[in-house]
């Protein structure tokens, strides 16, 4: 590593964002953190790697050479402020972003095989994608990966700026449902509002609605039916299901709040 960033003593020397640039002799633009470099150093991997693939210049995105040019400028910021914070050379973790170690960074098809357990013999806890998405599909499918969940809300903090409403948050559970739905199963991007909820693990009793059915004698029947029971019950399902598709970016913001005034109009 000494060849590519220099000795971790003169790590100490590299304070400025213009004294990592001048390193790499690079002038790509990586971000906005003015001169401070802590504010780099401090970028995680998932959000370093998802800023690369929005990234757009005059040329269109990032080329692999630009893309490599800014990990190497974020590496040489994190080992500039290990340095200089006490942290000794052999107690630092070099982070590559690019390395192709983690399965969540191979993109949102990648389908992830159950994992095999020995001795015991007790069933991994499951879900059921009839309690959180759809009550007619009785499969399952293994709890999400912590790595994949991170990404996913990173996805939606790169979109909106911030982290969603408690109220239109949508639970991991509830994530990893739409995900199989949509990228595993090639499915239409639909979501039962009976059992997609708000607070999924505080709802999780179906929801219902009561129609009214005129038997032509003056009389009607009455029926509880799977769903919303008002439109502001509605619109808090669908509240969730539009952050939801934002953290899996499977719908464009502007083609839900198309959607969202038709369906309130």
């Amino acid at each position: 590593m000494a060849a590519i960033f220099g000795s971790w003593e003169s790590m100490r020397e590299i304070r400025t964002m213009d004294n990592a640039l001048d390193h790499f002799r690079v002038s790509v633009q990586v971000g906005s953190p003015g001169s401070d470099l802590r504010l780099l150093a401090a970028l995680p991997r998932s959000a370093l790697i998802t800023g690369c693939g929005n990234a757009v210049t005059d040329q269109g995105g990032l080329t692999a050479m630009q893309a490599t040019q800014v990990g190497l400028v974020w590496r040489l910021a994190r080992r500039a402020i290990a340095a200089q914070s006490g942290v000794a050379e052999e107690q630092f973790v070099d982070v590559d972003p690019w390395s192709e170690t983690l399965e969540s960074d191979r993109g949102d098809t990648a389908q992830h095989e159950p994992v095999q357990r020995t001795g015991g013999g007790v069933k991994e806890r499951v879900l059921k994608m009839s309690s959180l998405i759809d009550q007619q599909d009785e499969s399952e499918l293994l709890p999400p990966n912590p790595s994949d969940v991170d990404r996913w809300y990173q996805n939606y903090v790169v979109t909106m700026g911030a982290q969603p409403d408690e109220a239109e948050e949508p639970t991991a559970s509830q994530l990893a449902a739409l995900h199989k739905k949509v990228f595993i199963e090639n499915r239409a991007r639909y979501c039962d509002f009976s059992v997609w909820t708000p607070f999924e693990r505080r709802m999780s009793r179906v929801q219902k609605c009561r129609v009214y059915t005129p038997l032509g004698n003056g009389s009607y029947l009455q029926k509880d039916l799977p769903g919303p029971s008002t439109h502001a019950a509605w619109k808090a399902s669908w509240n969730v299901f539009k952050a939801a598709c934002i953290m899996l970016k499977i719908c464009s913001l502007a083609s839900m709040e198309a959607y969202s005034r038709q369906s309130a109009s």
